[in-house]
Order: structure tokens, then C-alpha cells, then sequence
């Protein structure tokens, strides 16, 4: 009996060493390494609003006014004639990292009023880096533009679109006026 029980201690403890040993051999460590990116972020700065300036009108017909984004040219036709040959199309500074790829989305109408009346900012287009894309909307796929400088400057133009029936009241149409809709822009990193 004695040496029945010296055999089966004997197994149990070689059991439990061969047990043991195969969940010491089963256990390895990994390393799991972290790192981030730092990028400043982007900035919009110095935005200077579009002026179409004084437009002379004459008659109730439909008419457009164009800011062309490529050179603030102003055109109109018969019924609407600009005072001057060019505008000041609307501007913001971009400022983000050096070489970085942006998106840039915006929207393609706006609403100018007197508080009462309005008319159709259509056509929206930006121009950055000698470029002119349209202005497709928000939620549409953008337009991509490689940052050169770390700095770059966005410019805005569009065409007011005048409905048959014309010009309701002389004065002065804006954005801002109540019924007034501005032109958003949006600039993400890519």
C-alpha cells in the first residue's frame, strides 16, 4: 500500500510539473508600440466679404450680374450695369501646415436681401492657386488643393440672378440683411 501511494505521488507531482511547464511554454509577450501625428490645425483668417458694388438698373426684366473668381471682373447686361468693370470678390486666408492636402467644399447659392426683397446669389466658384472650381454644395465630394505656402488665399466670386420682374426696390441687398443668406466655405485636411 505504501508503495502505492509513493507511486501515485510520485505521478501526481510529475502531472503537475508537465502541466505546468506546458502553460510556462504557452505564455509570450508582445509589445504593442503608440506614436501620433502633430499638425497645426487649419485657420481661417482675414475674410474680406464679395462686393458687387453699385449696379444700375432699368426696367423689370431677368438679368445677371457676374463676379468673375478668376479676375473680379464685373458684367452685367442691358438691364444691369455694373459702375464700375470689376468687384471685390470675397477672400479668407487658409493658414495650416506646409504641403498638407485640404478639401475645400462650399455653397453653390446664397440669398442677398433688402429686409424685404431678395435676390439669387447662383453660380458660386472659388478660385486658390490660380485655379477655378464651382462650388457644388456642402455635402458634395471637393475639391482637393496642396497647401504651398502654409498660408493661402481663397477667393469667391458668383453671379446675381435677377427674376423676371426685376428689381423690386432700389438700396442696398446683403447677406446680413434680414432674409439674407450667406455663402459658407469649408476647409478640412484630407
Amino acid at each position: 500500500m505504501k508503495l502505492t501511494n509513493k507511486l501515485l505521488a510520485a505521478t501526481a507531482i510529475a502531472g503537475v510539473a508537465i502541466i505546468g511547464a506546458s502553460f510556462n511554454a504557452s505564455a509570450v509577450d508582445q509589445d504593442i508600440d503608440a506614436s501620433a501625428e502633430f499638425r497645426a490645425a487649419l485657420a481661417l483668417s482675414n475674410a474680406v466679404d464679395m462686393d458687387f458694388g453699385v449696379i444700375d438698373y432699368s426696367g423689370t426684366s431677368a438679368g445677371t450680374v457676374v463676379l468673375d473668381a478668376a479676375d473680379a471682373s464685373l458684367t452685367g447686361d442691358a438691364n444691369y450695369v455694373p459702375a464700375s468693370s470689376t468687384g471685390t470678390l470675397g477672400a479668407v486666408d487658409i493658414d495650416g501646415e506646409t504641403g498638407a492636402t485640404i478639401e475645400i467644399s462650399c455653397e453653390s447659392t446664397g440669398t442677398l436681401s433688402d429686409g424685404t426683397n431678395t435676390l439669387g446669389l447662383i453660380n458660386t466658384e472659388v478660385r486658390i492657386g490660380g485655379t477655378d472650381r464651382a462650388c457644388a454644395g456642402l455635402g458634395t465630394s471637393p475639391s482637393t488643393f496642396d497647401l504651398s505656402a502654409g498660408t493661402d488665399t481663397l477667393e469667391v466670386g458668383a453671379t446675381i440672378n435677377i427674376l423676371a420682374g426685376g428689381i423690386q426696390a432700389a438700396g442696398v441687398y446683403n447677406t446680413t440683411n434680414a432674409s439674407g443668406d450667406p455663402i459658407t466655405v469649408r476647409v478640412v485636411y484630407q
